[in-house]
């Protein structure tokens, strides 16, 4: 009977058991990563639901802020049409007292007293009238109603911009995982091969792990936007005294309300001094000067990166008078919506600043075309304010601008004339 023979399996050199160490502990650090990765899937979905929820927040505070101000718009014009009524009786008591007849001034007085009384009754039923701070001014009044809509459009802005980094996070974590699936490759691979060139899939496994590591180090330390309450708070009183400021046709009261404005911008900037959305909104009161262009800057550098920034600072290089920077953020303005007309406008304006007589040419007629296209009041607007208006301008800066002066001419004829047809032959 023959013995059965056993076969020993042949030992094993150092390099296999290294490498099959290296395999063991790049397992467990892709395992770690799939964690990572599924942490952030998680932290993005739960931020893109909380951007739904304050968008419908937002929609339903702004419904029922407008169900309110139109119950608050009829009080107020009862009261206003009151105050007329008590006015003109007032009015006819002085009237009746000159002539003598001091029992039909009486009535008049009494008949003017009982409209004072009727409109302190209705004063109760809304803020506007009953709130000392609003004082009937119903823009600043639709302005603090909607606060609650603009607070909420702000979470929902800081929660979509959380979404998007953490779908930045969990995509470079799958790709770190790719990348360890290729080492884990080249690693049971050289234990395939018993030659020199073991070594060298080895190595190039190695490298790999150590750049995922370092990958994905960077990609764990990038910070997700984050927000104080307060910053958003700040922020949302300086809309409420900017738009109220629009509101208002008294010079005094706008300033303040514009003041108040870039006091409440700048707060939130001290807050926050990333906070992109109020450098742009302090830059737009601030216009005219240095610090709005500073502020466009930076409302650039943290993310507020669109048409209106770019076509705003490049509005502000133009008034003081750095044409190069304004021809440069124009373009981009233009480039990033062609079917803004008032950008096109400014692009020939800002080639007869530069004495460019033959680019402004084509730049006003394509500016003329896109308003031409337009519906009819914001084709007036275009006409009147920019393009005439600027054009005016110029030529008190420039005297002796020709091109301006025959881009001002033909405008006048654009709007005597305000046929489509006619502005498109220009």
């Amino acid at each position: 009977m023959e013995l059965e023979k056993i076969v020993e399996e042949k030992p094993r050199d150092l390099f296999q058991y290294v490498v099959i160490v290296l395999l063991a502990l790049t397992t467990l650090w892709g395992a770690t990563v799939s964690f990572l990765e599924s942490q952030a899937s998680v932290q993005e979905d739960k931020a893109a639901r909380a951007a739904e929820t304050f968008a419908i927040q937002s929609m339903g505070e702004l419904i029922r802020a407008n169900q309110q101000l139109g119950y608050d718009m009829d009080v107020l014009g009862r009261w206003r049409q009151n105050n007329a009524r008590r006015d003109q009786e007032n009015t006819q008591a002085r009237a009746y007292r000159l002539q003598g007849d001091e029992a039909a001034a009486r009535q008049a007085e009494e008949q003017a007293a009982r409209w004072e009384q009727v409109n302190l009754h209705l004063a109760q039923f809304t803020p506007i009238l009953s709130d000392t701070a609003y004082a009937a001014d119903y823009g600043l009044y639709y302005e603090g109603a909607s606060r609650p809509s603009y607070l909420y459009t702000e979470k929902q802005l800081l929660a979509l911009a959380q979404s998007e980094a953490w779908n930045r996070k969990a995509d470079s974590y799958v790709t770190v995982i790719t990348t360890l699936a290729v080492a884990l490759f080249l690693f049971g691979l050289s234990l395939t091969i018993r030659r020199w060139v073991r070594f060298v899939f080895a190595a190039v496994g190695v490298f790999i792990v150590a750049l995922s590591f370092l990958w994905a180090a960077f990609v764990f330390s990038q910070p997700v936007s984050d927000m104080p309450e307060e910053a958003m708070q700040s922020y949302v009183e300086g809309v409420i005294q900017s738009n109220a400021a629009a509101w208002t046709s008294d010079e005094k009261v706008k300033e303040e309300r514009e003041q108040a404005a870039l006091a409440a911008f700048s707060k939130a900037i001290e807050v926050n001094p990333g906070y992109g959305r109020a450098y742009d909104q302090r830059a737009y009161v601030r216009e005219g000067g240095q610090e709005a262009i500073s502020d466009y800057l930076a409302a650039i550098r943290y993310g507020k990166d669109d048409v209106f920034v770019h076509g705003n600072l490049g509005w502000e290089y133009y008034l003081v008078g750095d044409y190069q920077h304004s021809l440069d953020e124009t373009l981009i303005a233009v480039r990033m919506d062609p079917q803004e007309c008032a950008y096109r406008f400014n692009l020939g304006l800002i080639y007869l600043a530069m004495g460019r007589a033959k680019e402004a040419d084509g730049a006003y007629g394509d500016a003329l075309q896109c308003a031409a296209a337009s519906r009819a009041d914001w084709r007036d607007w275009y006409l009147q304010q920019a393009a005439l208006v600027d054009l005016q301008d110029l030529l008190k800066k420039q005297p002796g601008n020709e091109a301006a002066r025959k881009w001002v001419a033909k405008v006048k004829e654009a709007i005597a004339n305000r046929d489509k047809s006619y502005i498109q032959e220009l």
